[in-house]
């Protein structure tokens, strides 16, 4: 019996293309803007292109993109500026409210992600997110991060639930869901273009708002049944 959801963050709650995109464009007006030519459409493409989906280190990210663009800032003043203010103003999929206060009544909601806390922090706090959750677990504060399956394994004891009361939704296809399954929990793929599918997962979602449908089937299933 599912008891527990625990989510990821970016990409599955969080619309980190639209948070990140939106950022740029701001730190275009505040930093290149009257110094530089290039439009912020054209640095957001620069940032893309050496961004990894989030996986690059910010500080190379910064440094490729002020080198391939010729910015006239430095890498440095870029990369402060993003740890200053990346986060205040994020943006979420459509939908992640309502569904969060629909699931919030019938299962305990804990979030457990990736990154630097004041990022994730920030965050949570301009999408209004943090009332959702009874527990929130984010990996510079632990120490630890995914696919570490330490991190899953303390949030099993934080919430004090076994594995199998738990669904852990994620859009990477081994660090958030092939884990999360390997600790025993359910583990759902937010379906996205990054990625090619998990090997093994308990089912996909295109969207949050599918999710209620999809627990309605797994709760009816054995627990050891996996979907394709």
């Amino acid at each position: 019996m599912i008891e527990h959801l625990i989510f990821d963050l970016d990409q599955t709650l969080v619309d980190r293309s639209s948070t990140l995109r939106k950022f740029v464009h701001n730190q275009h007006a505040r930093l290149l803007a009257g110094r530089s030519e290039l439009t912020a459409e054209d640095y957001w493409a620069g940032i893309q292109r050496f961004d990894k989906n989030g996986y690059a280190s910010k500080s190379e990210m910064f440094e490729q993109t002020a080198e391939f663009l010729q910015l006239p800032v430095p890498a440095s003043e870029l990369l402060e500026d993003f740890l200053s203010n990346y986060g205040a103003d994020a943006v979420l999929f459509d939908g992640v409210h309502e569904v969060l206060s629909q699931l919030q009544k019938t299962y305990q909601l804990a979030l457990l992600s990736n990154g630097r806390s004041k990022a994730q922090r920030a965050k949570i706090a301009s999408t209004g997110l943090a009332g959702y959750f009874d527990l929130t677990i984010i990996s510079q504060e632990v120490g630890m991060k995914k696919p570490d399956p330490r991190i899953f394994q303390l949030c099993l004891r934080q919430l004090e639930a076994q594995p199998h009361q738990c669904l852990y939704l994620g859009d990477h296809p081994v660090n958030d869901v092939e884990t999360a399954k390997s600790c025993g929990l359910l583990g759902v793929w937010r379906a996205n273009d990054h990625y090619q599918p998990p090997a093994q997962s308990d089912g996909q979602i295109q969207s949050l708002s599918q999710l209620p449908q999809l627990l309605e089937k797994l709760q009816l299933r054995p627990e050891s049944s996996v979907l394709a």
